[in-house]
């Protein structure tokens, strides 16, 4: 691919496009100007995912978070992305950040949703035995003293049972977790992170569960520049923001409604 840095610089070159990659993702780590980093962040994720040769779907996600943050980053207000935007004001840049931010609550439901759907054809996940026979594979199950320990719990009936329908449950419940506030909504996050971080653990797929755990905080975490209002928060916070700013204002009065001195 002719615009994949790793794809163009020749082998024993390619040191060059690993060193280039580093160094954005440092600056990126670093959060300093995020307007200009985002840009370099996403082609680099670009290139990474595209010329990597066992993809294992984490990858994927990253390349699409990264472009979807572009537009937050670049309307992003302070020098530092670990700085709070204390502005209460709402214009073309917000609305952008929020649509952004709403783009990837939309795609993280999404991909849940298509996992747990998929799952239901399958017979096995079905009558809740696919647990024994993915722990019992010599490629992707687990390995090490942890998977002798998932092993012989997966030889329990109800080890696999919980197993299998657990993450059914797990799956359905973080595909309509858009629609979900408060507490509950903290508990998925959770049980996400931690059920991800089994996965990554048990089966190493370190960059996947990195690249869903990043997913899952932007999708459930409260980061960024949200409103706090759900669902359809995009539409609903600037124009009640906009109204108290307008009731509260004498500027913003018509003349008729203002109080004479």
């Amino acid at each position: 691919m002719a615009i994949n840095m790793f794809c163009v610089v020749p082998g024993e070159y390619r040191w060059i496009p690993i060193g280039l990659s580093i160094v954005v993702l440092g600056w990126v780590i670093a959060g300093y100007l995020p307007q200009l980093s985002c840009v370099p962040h996403a082609y680099v994720a670009f290139c990474f995912g595209t010329a990597v040769t066992v993809p294992v779907g984490g990858d994927q996600v990253a390349q699409n978070l990264a472009l979807l943050l572009v537009p937050v980053c670049v309307t992003w207000r302070g020098r530092w992305h670990w700085a709070s935007d204390t502005s209460n004001t709402i214009g073309i840049r917000e609305l952008v950040a929020w649509c952004a931010v709403a783009l990837v609550m939309v795609q993280a439901s999404v991909i849940y949703a298509v996992s747990f759907i998929s799952k239901l054809a399958v017979t096995e996940w079905v009558d809740g035995t696919v647990i024994y026979y993915w722990f019992q594979d010599q490629i992707f199950g687990p390995a090490g003293w942890g998977g002798d320990v998932l092993r012989a719990l997966s030889f329990q009936p109800i080890g696999t049972a919980v197993l299998t329908f657990g993450t059914l449950a797990l799956e359905a419940g973080l595909a309509v977790a858009i629609f979900v506030r408060g507490r509950a909504r903290a508990g998925l996050l959770i049980a996400g992170i931690a059920f991800h971080g089994a996965i990554a653990l048990t089966m190493g797929l370190i960059s996947f569960g990195l690249a869903m755990t990043a997913l899952l905080l932007l999708y459930l975490g409260d980061l960024g520049p949200q409103p706090r209002t759900w669902p359809f928060y995009v539409w609903r916070t600037p124009t009640a923001t906009l109204r108290s700013t307008r009731d509260e204002s004498p500027a913003l009065l018509s003349p008729s409604t203002q109080q004479p001195r």
